[in-house]
């Protein structure tokens, strides 16, 4: 669980040095942002909400203290709700280690995608996460390394090829025509 909030916090500050009270809402609900209010609102007891509320900041501040020690991120103030936290080269390459989730959501589209890959024996599990996120995202394999199917290309999947430096391996392509490709939408 708390190298999921690690790998969210550094997914955030990759666009840039985020607010602290804006990473504080990942801690609140880390699958769906919601404002504080809100938690406090739906909460029959004001008390335990409160409480639970102050723990989750106490939480995250060890995290975050922790991610500032090992020289992950950097932080232009200490505790303070509108300090700014940044990502450092550190925290880049230890993102770029670990596999993202692959869970993306795509939308069925009347054009062919085909993807190619060559991606070296080296980065086997790059390539392997690569298949199984084509798979869900409901890809056919042609051949072990040549996917064709009927699924949008979600903007996230194009962000985690990059950050796992396979994108320049990956080849997309588009066909407006079938010729004697033939898709099923049932397999």
């Amino acid at each position: 669980m708390k190298g999921e909030f690690k790998r969210e916090i550094l997914m955030m500050l990759l666009s840039g040095p985020v607010l602290a009270a804006d990473l504080f809402l990942i801690f609140l609900n880390p699958y769906k942002r919601r404002d504080l209010d809100e938690d406090v609102l739906e909460t029959a007891n004001f008390c335990e909400s409160i409480a639970r509320e102050r723990k989750k900041r106490i939480k995250f501040n060890k995290v975050i203290c922790l991610l500032k020690k090992e020289g992950i991120i950097s932080c232009d103030k200490p505790f303070k709700t509108d300090r700014k936290i940044s990502i450092t080269d550190k925290g880049i390459k230890i993102l770029r280690k670990r596999l993202p989730l692959g869970e993306y959501s795509s939308t069925k589209e009347n054009f062919i995608k085909i993807i190619s890959f060559d991606i070296p024996e080296k980065d086997r599990k790059k390539r392997e996460w690569l298949r199984c996120v084509l798979n869900r995202l409901e890809f056919k394999m042609l051949q072990q390394s040549f996917w064709v199917g009927l699924s949008s290309i979600p903007e996230e999947f194009i962000q985690d090829m990059r950050l796992l430096d396979i994108f320049d391996k990956v080849h997309i392509f588009t066909i407006r025509s079938k010729g004697s490709l033939e898709i099923s939408e049932k397999n």
